[in-house]
């Protein structure tokens, strides 16, 4: 249903109070929905409205004090609907990047044509779009809004942007090589460094230095036997003397061998040594690594004189079970340091004044041997004890005693016997007296036993009964005096006590 214009009947649509035949909405420039579609008046004076094209946007009513549109050319987008206080947008360019802010595909320009809308309302003082030539129309199709972006040629700043790039590039490049270089030349620094020869013969010190002998044997390469008891941390590293500091000296390397001095500080002594050292390949296929030679170890060597079974320590370690070495002294491997050889224990038969030991430095003349007195000498001496000679001296009375209890004019293995009797005669009750008895000295120990030598001799005389059968006479017979000796030696001592042998 449709109504005349200014029809009374249409409530909602109030009267134009000026009487210009426009009403409501209408004045305003707002369309109508519900109004009828009338044809453009025409009036005098106006132009007559241009063809239309499919696809062409009429344009905008124009109001009075409303500025005219910027002329339009061909495909040209359309302004974006503008709003009170907006910045209008800036001119565009063909085959300009889209504007940041959006995303892929999502371009403004780029996005497809709009159904027809109903044009809006213009705020004062806003530009609507007006094609030339072109009559004004209230209706038509409208374009998607233009970006509101400025675009910008991308031919004039395509060149700086491939200038400033490869400008980047170089710098980068050159700090690249820069830091290669400076990287080359400190990591070259650092290789020579932690390869050098030095290095090993450092470690080696240190490594003794801090009592730690496992340590320095892995890095010279020493193989340690089950003889090497003294080639411990425990040994070592309660040994008294030991390298304390040391100072490295030259360098010198000729082919495929380096030399390092060093000057060595050992308790109270400083000396100077010189370690040996052989290429031993390659360190990132660039630094020369070297292997240090085991230098000669000193030797701790000491001999017994006494059993062979004695127990013997050397820094606290039983060596008992070591065979001796064909000079028949016993032989150990030791690193720089001062070590005691003694008895095992207290002994109830044996005793010795310890060894000392010193291993100054390096080499097989490294080592001195020195007794309690300050004598040098390698062997252990095992005397007796008070306990030993008193039991050696009970085993020779023992002995004597034996002999003194013989009635037996020669008593089998005594050093005394009589001689002389008539084999007529009948001899009874013999005793042997031996006043004074022999005195005598157990020596040290010597091939393998304590010798029993006789100080003074003792005196001994037999007194027997003696009768004749033929004529029953009876009377008393007497064989000395005597000289009574005692030799013979002790071999050995057990818990019973000394074993003598006349």
């Amino acid at each position: 249903m449709s109504y005349p214009p200014n029809d009374g009947q249409q409530p909602w649509r109030p009267q134009n109070p000026e009487g210009d035949g426009q009403q409501g909405p209408a004045a305003a420039g707002v369309p109508d929905p519900y109004a009828q579609q009338q044809p453009n008046q025409q009036f005098p004076n106006q132009q007559s409205p241009a063809q239309q094209y499919p696809n062409q946007q009429s344009p905008a009513q124009q109001y009075p004090n409303q500025q005219s549109p910027a002329p339009q050319y061909p495909n040209q987008q359309p302004p974006a609907q503008q709003y009170p206080n907006q910045q209008p947008p800036a001119q565009q360019y063909p085959n300009q990047q889209p504007p940041t802010g959006y995303p892929a595909g999502s371009d403004p320009r780029s996005a497809p044509p709009q159904p027809p809308q109903q044009p809006t309302t213009a705020y004062p003082q806003q530009p609507t779009t007006a094609y030339p030539t072109q009559p004004y129309a209230m209706t038509g199709a409208q374009q998607p809004p233009s970006s509101p972006y400025p675009l910008t040629d991308p031919s004039l700043s395509q060149p700086r942007k491939k200038k400033r790039g490869r400008a980047a590039l170089w710098i980068s490049l050159v700090v690249v090589l820069v830091l290669l270089i400076a990287g080359g030349v400190v990591g070259g620094v650092l290789g020579t460094q932690a390869n050098a020869p030095e290095r090993e013969v450092e470690e080696y010190l240190t490594a003794l230095v801090d009592g730690d002998a496992e340590e320095a044997l892995a890095v010279s390469g020493d193989d340690v036997g089950d003889g090497d008891v003294l080639l411990t941390d425990d040994v070592y590293g309660d040994a008294e003397d030991r390298i304390t500091g040391y100072e490295l000296g030259e360098t010198t390397i000729t082919g495929d061998t380096a030399e390092v001095a060093a000057t060595v500080s050992q308790g109270d002594e400083s000396y100077e040594t010189t370690f040996t050292l052989s290429k031993a390949g390659k360190a990132f296929v660039v630094f020369d690594t070297w292997r240090l030679q085991s230098p000669e170890l000193g030797v701790v060597s000491y001999s017994i004189e006494g059993p062979a079974e004695t127990a013997v320590t050397v820094a606290g370690v039983d060596t008992t079970a070591l065979e001796p070495a064909d000079s028949g002294s016993v032989e150990l491997r030791a690193l720089p340091g001062t070590y005691t050889v003694a008895l095992a224990s207290d002994d109830a038969f044996f005793t010795a004044e310890p060894i000392t030991v010193d291993v100054l430095g390096f080499g097989a003349d490294a080592a001195t041997a020195t007794t309690a007195d300050g004598a040098e000498s390698s062997t252990l001496v095992v005397t007796l004890t008070e306990g030993a000679v008193t039991a050696a001296t009970e085993a020779v009375d023992a002995y004597i005693d034996g002999c003194v209890a013989s009635t037996d004019f020669r008593p089998e293995g005594c050093p005394f016997s009589a001689r002389g009797e008539n084999p007529a005669y009948e001899y009874t009750n013999c005793v042997w007296t031996l006043e004074p008895r022999p005195a005598f000295t157990i020596e040290e120990y010597a091939d393998g036993e304590w010798a029993v030598t006789t100080d003074s001799s003792g005196s001994a005389e037999l007194n027997c009964d003696v009768r004749d059968p033929g004529s029953g006479q009876t009377g008393t017979s007497t064989a000395g005096p005597m000289d009574v000796e005692v030799g013979g030696a002790i071999t050995g001592f057990t818990e019973d006590g000394a074993t003598y042998v006349p």
